[in-house]
């Protein structure tokens, strides 16, 4: 493959965001915070307090009321849950903690780019339905049946939910085949 001119694996393999964010970066943080960070056994014990309040949560696959000791048998999905669930404890409840000063804004910015990801989404998912809407009441077409009727139309409705759950859009194939498109 490296000697092929029409294929460069550095540009033409695209970042795979879940091991690159959810099981790499967040995976790091979440590990530094646990083994690291929180050095001192009773803020360790907070933390896990402040997680109870989360676990009859859909998303999380793993009993975070736990010590966190079991950190390292997370799937991706329960680093999504933590960085969103970090993101918002360590600034409402640890804000003001010199131990913490420095990875309190990597939780915050982790978070807050998928929030920002998910309003794009969105703002053109509403945006599209819209537009079908207008097509539809200036369509002079005999017998047509309006896209906005159609169950793949709905569905994009639930898209949001489907990132927040399972992360980017990216992965939600289910053939192999159609892995690309």
């Amino acid at each position: 493959l490296l000697d092929l001119q029409s294929f460069d694996p550095s540009q033409d393999t695209p970042v795979e965001i879940l091991h690159v964010i959810l099981l790499g970066i967040a995976e790091y943080l979440v590990n530094d915070l646990v083994n690291s960070v929180l050095i001192k056994k009773d803020e360790l014990r907070q933390l896990t307090g402040y997680l109870k309040d989360y676990e009859q949560s859909k998303g999380i696959s793993q009993k975070f009321t736990r010590l966190l000791n079991g950190y390292n048998l997370y799937l991706g999905r329960d680093y999504k849950c933590l960085i969103q669930i970090f993101s918002v404890i360590l600034v409402i409840k640890f804000t003001g903690n010199s131990v913490l000063k420095n990875i309190i804004p990597c939780f915050v910015q982790l978070e807050s780019g998928l929030e920002t990801y998910i309003h794009e989404v969105d703002t053109a998912v509403k945006g599209l339905i819209k537009q079908l809407l207008v097509y539809y009441k200036n369509c002079e077409l005999n017998g047509y049946n309006p896209y906005t009727s159609k169950l793949k139309a709905h569905l994009l409705t639930h898209l949001l939910d489907n990132i927040r759950r399972f992360g980017t859009p990216l992965h939600f194939e289910t053939e192999k085949n159609k892995q690309f498109n």
